[in-house]
């Protein structure tokens, strides 16, 4: 009798995502031999990556901030004259923040900013378009690299600028601020600032410590790292969290959270506070289509921020006539 082979068959898993965001893991799945532009030290609170840790259960603060963006395209465009010719993209940001507490939730609109961004060197003027309500104006963004994607690298960069000013305007007022993303600005503060990953174009970590992160449980972390690279120093763990199910990948429900480095504060402690508040943040796959990495909160500041940037027919519609108007004139 030959041994079956199904314990060494290859399996199919499922991305938890909607088809649509793409992927919650866009990383080399092999280990490269390209040295790193960062240096990490896994070793910032244990020297056993065994296993998960299950967090203290250190409560939030009273009052906690949770920032993101959003970015939508009106239009495709060119900006053309007789001498050159570039793409542009039309594009709309809005930047705000949810506050929560243990009785209520609200929401702050900080800014909307509509851009004209320019993937080349040829020049424009900013595009005033009127409505019966108030003036759409596009402001010239040129951007740093060419083509759609520099146009598009310049519409997000746009939207960085407007959540790092969010985390700046709320930061001093609010014990806990929990940015979407990476942290851009580690400058220190007597509140706590953190970033958390929901998109992992990094895992940092290297072997034993690698392995551990998709082994994690439904509310387990990692031990806490140190990253150091270009933006400078920051304390980082990752954080599974719960409602995935068997179907799915090994990093189905991974987060990456990071922290500035404080010595004022206790990297662990803060891990632990975090990590043991998030999980009931999370979101479920009937509720929102990047769950559960998309927090309850966050997903609710989008939804409000794409209301506030206004029906996307009614924009392209004016657009269009008024650039028709223009040619006409």
């Amino acid at each position: 009798m030959f041994e079956s082979p199904a314990s060494t068959r290859p399996h199919l898993t499922l991305d938890p995502w909607s088809a649509e965001y793409g992927s919650a893991f866009d990383f080399e799945d092999e280990e490269t031999e390209e040295a790193p532009n960062f240096e990490v030290d896994p070793l910032v609170e244990t020297i056993d990556w065994s296993h998960g840790i299950v967090p203290q259960p250190l409560p939030f603060p009273e009052r906690v901030a949770f920032i993101d963006g959003v970015q939508r395209i009106e239009s495709w465009a060119r900006v053309e004259n007789e001498e050159s010719s570039s793409v542009a993209v039309l594009a709309s940001v809005a930047v705000g923040c949810v506050f929560s507490t243990p009785s209520a939730a609200s929401v702050s609109i900080d800014y909307v900013s509509r851009v004209l961004a320019i993937g080349g060197t040829t020049r424009a003027e900013p595009l005033v378009v009127s409505t019966r309500r108030h003036d759409l104006v596009f402001e010239v963004l040129p951007a740093t690299g060419t083509g759609r994607h520099g146009a598009m690298q310049a519409a997000a960069v746009r939207r960085r600028d407007l959540e790092l000013a969010s985390i700046q305007k709320h930061l001093p007022t609010t014990p806990l601020v929990i940015a979407d993303g990476r942290l851009n600005d580690l400058t220190r503060s007597a509140n706590q600032l953190a970033g958390i990953a929901k998109t992992l174009h990094q895992l940092y970590l290297a072997g034993d410590q690698r392995a551990l992160i998709s082994r994690l449980g439904a509310g387990e972390r990692t031990p806490v790292f140190t990253i150091k690279d270009s933006w400078g120093a920051r304390h980082s763990w990752f954080l599974r969290l719960p409602y995935t199910r068997a179907i799915h990948h090994s990093y189905a429900g991974i987060v990456r959270l990071e922290v500035p480095v404080d010595e004022k504060r206790s990297p662990v402690e803060v891990a632990d506070m975090l990590s043991h508040n998030l999980p009931r943040y999370a979101s479920r796959p009937e509720h929102d289509p990047r769950a559960p990495q998309n927090l309850l909160p966050v997903g609710a500041l989008e939804k409000r921020l794409r209301h506030e940037l206004g029906d996307q027919a009614f924009i392209r519609r004016a657009i269009e006539d008024h650039l028709a108007g223009e040619i006409q004139s």
